[in-house]
């Protein structure tokens, strides 16, 4: 992490504010784990929360503008959204809600751009984000595994409707790919498909919805035909229109023509005597239901004793079969077919079995319609733009995750506040008494130091070598050598400004004399500050409890099988302010620091400390200051403590002091009554007694102004 704000921290800043002004409700965004997603009312379809993922500070612009535009997508559907109209499409759910669903992306990003024109840039740049790391890779795996039509269509579908709807990411990513699913859009029409970049409304939505829904039943997928499964697999792209009770496979065409000539050789047979037709039908049946001829063969060697009588019962069979041969040959070619067709059917599924109503039940329900395309888009639907958006974002939170050490579930929960504790009026009385008998007996000795060390008297002083002014005697001989610079001019020394920021330790470790001493402390150097006129903040720093809520969270949270210590930090962040820049030493103030010194204990006031994120916001308030000289004094007894992983705790705060430093801060710890600060701060000091104060103070600032 940096104390230099990242575009990252900008937004996780203002992303409440932006969402609630764009979206002119009050949508609840929060921040927190790994996880996008958006949480919809059951009743009314509409968005009343929106969760990102919590990215680090390191996150790269392509992340945290894909980021913003998962949120101004989620933004536009609250603006244009009217979920009462397709509640029926969304209730059927399937394919068609999917349907509808990329049909209402493609208008609300349009209105949204219209409405919001910054908005375009981060719509494109999420979309273009999941491209990149998403469908790229899944359509490489459908050319690789199953380069049908209707799976390509079913990987292209979204990023074929937003290319027709005019988006720039779309058709540049559509550009090199409409081959691959040009026999689909063929037969959908591009008429139809244009209207995409017409949507205004959402009963323009619905009806076009309709329309697409109607077309693709109409279409006969090609998986429907036996040739994509048995046959040349190049010829899986050919198919057509047709209506769902009309059979258009070449396969049957095929089976059609072996009927006829098999038709034709029944007709040459029946001009033969009986006896050979008899011989013929038999070897026809063998050949169209070879199993069972095969029992009736066996069967009749078994019976040869009976010949007479079985030869009695096979001529009268066979004189109806005769008579049903005669019947077929003056009925039309196309009712043989159907009939030819029937029987190949019978003898393909149910060979095994004996003929009778059950194989005529079973064979018309073989009759089954073909395959429509909406048939097989509703079997494996679309994956939806939302959810690879949101595993993408995922994703990318996971890297991005992978290369930090110090990992923060949530700061939701963290506050920044004037402190709110109330204790009882003697308690704050007796307080005020110690805290003003304290702040006599050091301030005077501490402010007079100050007054020599940071307050600059203004001084003058001649700076000669100038071309104006008044005449330097002693520089008159550079006359000779034609050099102008004989002049003289007096000179003010700039007043030094500065500003301090103040930083005490709230935990539970400092509970007693060590926090009583930091709180007088800080009462007696604010007091001397604001004499000196020197601007001045006194901040704290403790934790919340963890709420019910975040606590749940946490809970599924480690049923992903993710370890506990993943994350370093989960506990909220509590900042009390005890007097801020823009207040001076009022009777309000004092008594904040008298209710402070004694604060209640229902309160929980005094829990854990993290202590480098607390110095980093100290810091980041410093920095806001516009006086040159900046002073951070932090009053702790020493090492954080947290709900966490506390080995991650003290290499952030390590992090955090030289990312301070750096800055230009003029960074000062003072360990109360705890040798642990020495650990941390490389100027640092250790005192028992608050009477120590100030002499390590003073110490502390000729120091940083030498």
């Amino acid at each position: 992490m940096t104390i230099a704000k990242s575009r990252i921290q900008a937004l996780r800043e203002a992303v409440v504010t932006i969402t609630q002004v764009l979206s002119e409700k009050n949508i609840r965004v929060t921040q927190r784990g790994l996880e996008a997603k958006t949480n919809y009312d059951p009743k009314t379809g509409e968005v009343v929360s929106v969760n990102l993922p919590f990215l680090p500070d390191n996150a790269g612009e392509d992340v945290v503008s894909a980021l913003q535009g998962y949120l101004d997508h989620e933004v536009a559907h609250v603006l244009f959204s009217d979920m009462k109209i397709f509640k029926p499409i969304v209730e059927r759910g399937g394919f068609e809600a999917f349907l509808q669903n990329a049909l209402e992306d493609v208008r609300i990003e349009k209105l949204m751009a219209r409405r919001f024109r910054g908005c375009q840039a981060n719509l494109n740049s999420v979309m273009d984000f999941v491209y990149k790391n998403r469908l790229d890779e899944i359509l490489a795996k459908t050319l690789t595994t199953s380069p049908d039509p209707v799976s390509l269509f079913r990987v292209l579908l979204v990023p074929m409707l937003r290319a027709y709807a005019g988006q720039r990411v779309a058709k540049e990513y559509m550009k090199d790919k409409w081959d691959l699913i040009e026999p689909i859009t063929r037969h959908i029409g591009d008429d139809l498909l244009r209207r995409v970049a017409t949507l205004e409304t959402c009963q323009d939505v619905v009806d076009l919805h309709e329309d697409l829904i109607k077309k693709l039943k109409e279409i006969i997928s090609p998986k429907s035909s036996d040739e994509c499964k048995e046959g040349d697999q190049s010829d899986k792209g050919k198919f057509g229109e047709g209506k769902s009770n009309k059979k258009k496979s070449e396969e049957n065409e095929s089976n059609q023509e072996e009927k006829d000539e098999k038709q034709s050789e029944q007709g040459e047979s029946e001009e033969s005597d009986e006896d050979d037709s008899n011989e013929e039908s038999e070897s026809e049946e063998e050949s169209e239901f070879e199993e069972s001829e095969e029992k009736e063969s066996e069967e009749s060697e078994s019976e040869e004793s009976d010949e007479d009588d079985s030869n009695e019962e096979s001529e009268s069979e066979e004189e109806s079969e005769s008579e049903e041969e005669s019947e077929s040959e003056e009925s039309d070619e196309d009712d043989f077919n159907e009939e030819s067709e029937s029987e190949e059917d019978e003898s393909k599924d149910f060979g095994d079995e004996d003929e009778g109503t059950g194989e005529d039940e079973n064979a018309s329900e073989d009759k089954e319609v073909d395959v429509t395309l909406f048939d097989d888009l509703s079997e494996n639907p679309p994956e939806s733009d939302d959810k690879m958006v949101r595993d993408v974002l995922r994703g990318a939170a996971e890297s991005l995750m992978a290369d930090t050490e110090y990992r923060v579930y949530t700061k939701d929960f963290d506050t920044i506040d004037f402190y709110p504790h109330k204790t009882t009026e003697r308690n704050c009385n007796e307080a005020l008494t110690r805290l003003d008998a304290v702040a006599r007996e050091q301030t005077g000795v501490l402010q007079k130091t100050l007054e020599r060390l940071i307050v600059a008297q203004s001084q003058s002083r001649k700076l000669p070598g100038q071309r104006s002014g008044r005449v330097n005697p002693s520089s008159l001989y550079r006359l000779k050598v034609g050099d102008d610079r004989v002049f003289s001019r007096r000179i003010l020394a700039n007043t030094r400004k500065a500003a301090a920021e103040l930083l005490v330790d709230c935990s539970g470790s400092m509970e007693g004399r060590k926090y009583e001493a930091a709180v007088i402390g800080a009462y007696a150097l604010a007091t001397v500050l604001e004499r000196l006129n020197i601007p001045n903040e006194v901040l704290g720093f403790t934790t919340h409890m963890v709420p019910s809520e975040l606590d749940a969270e946490l809970r599924r949270e480690m049923e992903t099988g993710r370890p506990i210590n993943y994350w370093a930090r989960w506990e909220p962040i509590n900042m009390p302010i005890f007097k801020s820049f823009n207040e001076r030493m009022s009777t309000d103030v004092k008594r904040r620091f008298g209710h402070a010194m004694y604060p209640p204990p229902h309160s929980q006031f005094l829990r854990n400390n993290i202590d480098g994120e607390s110095l980093r916001i100290a810091a980041q308030r410093l920095m806001r200051r516009p006086e040159s000289g900046r002073y951070l004094i932090v009053l702790s007894d020493g090492e954080p403590n947290a709900w966490g992983n506390t080995d991650r705790f003290f290499m952030d705060l390590e992090d955090a002091v030289k990312e301070v430093t750096e800055m230009g801060i003029h960074l000062f710890a003072i360990g109360i009554m705890h040798v642990g600060v020495r650990r941390f701060y490389p100027n640092s000091t250790v005192i028992q007694n608050v009477s120590e104060l100030p002499t390590e103070i003073i110490q502390f600032l000729k120091r940083s102004l030498v």
